[in-house]
């Protein structure tokens, strides 16, 4: 993120945001702020719901009643 975005949203200065990146481990390169990865910001694949992907005998029974009725 861009040093000014995060000085700005933290309302810090230029000393404290140092110092906030020094403690978090983070790294100010270039104007730029890189936060380390954690759990809280690092994207997790979905689990698939399995119930999801299987037909219910309720949904199945309409599909049948409905194709037996037109022969």
């Amino acid at each position: 993120m861009p040093e000014s975005f995060v000085r700005e949203s933290l309302n810090v200065d230029a000393a404290q945001l140092a110092k906030l990146v020094a403690a978090r481990g983070w790294k100010l390169e270039g104007g730029l702020v890189t936060v380390s990865l954690n759990d809280d910001n690092t994207a997790k694949p979905k689990k698939p719901d399995e119930a999801a992907d299987v037909l219910q005998f309720k949904q199945l029974s309409k599909i049948l009643s409905s194709t037996f009725g037109l022969y």
